[in-house]
């Protein structure tokens, strides 16, 4: 498939789906032997070579016999397995798969991809959110939720969490725990309004003082936009560190210890006032405003955690 070709297929795709309308898509050949189903949600393992790459699968087009995923889990034109029930990959190949012309791995920029299903595959009308709708439709307090088959599988329960905001066309949410490797592409979803995306990852966000950590996730929209670069990144998480909670980090990474707020690394300070004679001494006066000066700074040096310097941003994928 020719790069004109992709990006015609996913304007076009992007289209439909915000309009409400249906296409039909030129059928793949070379069709797999069996019938197999391409479930919103549904592992799915994509051929990258040297490996199998598994993802999940987050936004259906059945019009079309599309799926939505994330673009890193595959290259262009690499062949898409489905799996049974337990999460095996079938025997015969279900669908090609081509990711945006325009994803950029560094930040991860839309990083969205396309599954173009053979005829014999059935592929089902969507059970996490519904239709897609654009990501200006979601407002400030609006909850975001991921399912990933790696996550969500055994419970069927997905994760939401707050809504923080959108750089470019990708979209970071807060929720508790982190997402596993195989979630990638999982549908991302508002309740009671629809789909906003995929999912990408997560960024790990470090900041000083103490290499305080925080983890939030992060979703593509189904829209190509422009390329977002780190120092946009941090100086749009440094606007947001008020929103956001330190979390534990995830087992397979050491826990820092917890930086302790200066105001509380021993007792409070204590402004200590001589006997005030008949008429006023201006030492003893100096002493207590300097004595209250140190007990703002100290107050003012536990709160740097929530506007203190960004040491590193790391944009993961899964």
């Amino acid at each position: 498939m020719t790069r004109a070709r992709t990006r015609s297929l996913l304007i076009g795709l992007a289209t439909c789906m915000l309009a409400g309308q249906s296409v039909l898509a030129t059928p793949a050949a070379g069709a797999p032997a069996e019938p197999a189903v391409a479930r919103q949600g549904g592992k799915i393992a994509i051929d990258v070579g040297s490996q199998f790459k598994t993802c999940t699968i987050g936004h259906n087009v059945p019009g079309a016999q599309t799926s939505f995923t994330a673009a890193h889990c595959g290259i262009e034109g690499a062949e898409v397995y489905l799996t049974d029930a337990a999460g095996n990959r079938m025997a015969d190949p279900a669908g090609k798969f081509s990711p945006s012309p325009q994803f950029e791995t560094r930040e991860s920029s839309n990083d969205f991809g396309v599954i173009e299903w053979y005829d014999s595959v059935v592929v089902e009308e969507n059970r996490f959110g519904g239709a897609a709708v654009p990501s200006s439709s979601i407002v400030s307090g609006d909850q975001v939720c991921y399912y990933g088959f790696a996550s969500h599988n055994a419970t069927e329960t997905p994760s939401c969490g707050i809504y923080l905001g959108n750089v470019e066309q990708s979209l970071f949410f807060d929720t508790p725990g982190w997402p596993k490797d195989g979630d990638s592409g999982g549908p991302v979803f508002v309740p009671g309004k629809g789909v906003v995306g995929v999912l990408s990852g997560h960024n790990e966000l470090t900041v000083s003082p103490g290499a305080q950590r925080f983890y939030v996730e992060r979703a593509s929209t189904l829209q190509n936009g422009n390329l977002h670069s780190k120092h946009q990144l941090e100086e749009w998480f440094k606007s947001q560190l008020h929103r956001l909670h330190r979390e534990t980090a995830p087992a397979d990474e050491p826990e820092l210890p917890p930086e302790v707020p200066a105001v509380e690394r021993g007792a409070e300070p204590v402004v200590r006032v001589a006997e005030q004679p008949e008429t006023p001494n201006t030492d003893t006066m100096r002493f207590v405003v300097a004595e209250i000066a140190v007990m703002v700074i100290s107050a003012i040096i536990g709160l740097i955690p929530l506007v203190g310097t960004v040491l590193d941003l790391r944009a993961k994928s899964l």
